[in-house]
């Protein structure tokens, strides 16, 4: 006998997530149906294939879902109210319905293969489900697949994604959009083997907790509410360093040779890792993120900016390419200024000024590859001060050699030091610290933490 769980906190909502679908039949009804037996054998890791046999799916919430939780409405009555913010409702429902027709069939594939596995959301997804599993799948987007590895801290347990709407999301971590409508496919070839395993590396996050572990908030749980998500950043419970921590460090940090190790004595590990990008600044947008920064071994220099983006090969192509990318008018309006300065080299200013859009995209392109890497394996964290500001006091310092100052590039370690009022560090836009002045936190990859994923081989 086999039989797919749902936990009873998920089990509950999934069931008042019905009553908004017109149909009894609909996927979000069948989804907590999970008693059938079934005499197929059990999936397992024979000639290195993924071990199926007792997975542990972590399904996202769907926007329809996210509505009725957030406001507490449902039916008639939420349909009126999205139509006043100018949303479909009628959409919210196909979408909803794509995602649990998707969860239903990656269910039942797996209940075929003769697994023995439980769906969880994500307030129920916990340490002590993950390792009672042998396997973490999420079925969402490339959202549900960061919030899904943010718990996994084992190296040895390997999570699989799958995309429930390749119409709307990437899936970039997520297996090839075509298992979306076949996933049997899919696992079938994880069980034979027919695959790489690729681990991911994150970024490890070591702060100055004054003797307490920081705890987490969730931002997609806070859209949720209704109250002030300042007040809680700044509860002492939740900020990584205080005054007392700072009163306990007498060397200044702004020495141009300082390193940090020794100012230090409470450092601890925060229990999650960053697998796309860390945000490190203030919490309102508009503000201006004042910090201090050391890379590597290098001096610790000032910035004024919109804050720091940290990213790992893996992140690369999400937040911080957009950040770095130049669009092709920019790239067109860099070469027409350019052409004025080369009057001299005969057809310069035609040659510049009549690329054609397919070269301008080539040279943007380009432009990225310097700043960028893709290799989701590799030790380097790529950086990047946004908008800095740039003045009398803020501004290079004289004899760059004797004193470098980078804004952006690679680096295996960096040291930031918080001069910010109502200061956050954002891990994969999901889970945020208190960050305020005084406090310090180090950011380095480390091959212990890498995630464990797959790579299909076609």
């Amino acid at each position: 006998m086999t039989a797919f769980k749902c936990s009873a906190r998920s089990h509950s909502y999934l069931k008042h997530a019905r009553t908004v679908l017109p149909k009894r039949d609909s996927a979000a009804n069948l989804i907590c149906q999970r008693n059938s037996s079934n005499s197929g054998a059990v999936p397992g890791s024979k000639d290195g294939g993924v071990d199926l046999s007792k997975p542990l799916i972590v399904s996202k919430y769907t926007r329809l879902e996210f509505e009725q939780k957030r406001w507490g409405i449902r039916g008639s009555e939420l349909k009126q109210f999205l139509q006043l913010q100018g949303s479909s409702y009628d959409n919210l429902i196909d979408k909803h319905k794509q995602h649990y027709s998707v969860l239903q069939k990656v269910e039942q594939t797996l209940k075929d293969l003769g697994a023995d596995g439980t769906t969880v959301q994500r307030e129920d997804y916990t340490e002590d489900l993950i390792a009672n599993s042998s396997v973490i799948i999420s079925v969402g987007g490339d959202g549900t697949f960061l919030q899904a590895a943010s718990k996994i801290t084992s190296r040895d347990k390997a999570l699989i994604g799958v995309n429930s709407d390749k119409n709307k999301s990437l899936g970039i971590l997520c297996l090839p959009s075509k298992f979306t409508d076949s996933c049997a496919d899919g696992f079938k070839q994880l069980m034979q083997g027919k695959f790489k395993w690729l681990f991911r590396n994150r970024i490890r996050l070591t702060i100055d907790s004054n003797g307490s572990m920081p705890s987490a908030i969730s931002l997609s749980d806070e859209q949720m509410k209704f109250y002030d998500h300042l007040s809680d950043l700044r509860n002492s419970s939740l900020i990584i360093s205080s005054a007392y921590s700072v009163a306990q460090n007498h060397t200044h940090p702004s020495s141009q040779h300082a390193t940090t190790d020794h100012k230090r004595s409470n450092r601890t590990t925060l229990p999650i890792r960053a697998l796309n990008e860390v945000y490190i600044g203030e919490y309102v947008a508009s503000g201006t993120s004042y910090f201090e920064m050391q890379v590597n071994q290098e001096p610790i220099n000032k910035h004024k900016s919109s804050g720091l983006i940290v990213c790992t090969g893996t992140g690369s192509q999400a937040w911080f390419s957009s950040h770095r990318n130049l669009s092709t008018e920019q790239v067109s309006k860099v070469l027409k200024i350019s052409s004025r300065y080369l009057k001299n080299i005969p057809q310069s200013e035609q040659l510049l000024t009549s690329l054609d859009e397919a070269q301008l995209t080539e040279i943007s392109e380009a432009y990225l590859r310097e700043f960028v890497h893709m290799d989701p394996c590799s030790s380097k964290m790529m950086f990047s001060v946004k908008d800095p500001l740039h003045n009398q006091v803020f501004r290079r310092p004289l004899g760059s050699l004797s004193h470098p100052f980078r804004e952006q590039g690679v680096a295996d370690t960096l040291n930031v030091h918080s001069r910010l009022w109502d200061g956050c560090v954002i891990l994969d836009g999901n889970w945020a610290y208190g960050f305020d002045t005084g406090a310090w936190i180090s950011l380095e990859i480390l091959d212990e933490d890498a995630l464990k994923t797959v790579q299909l081989i076609d």
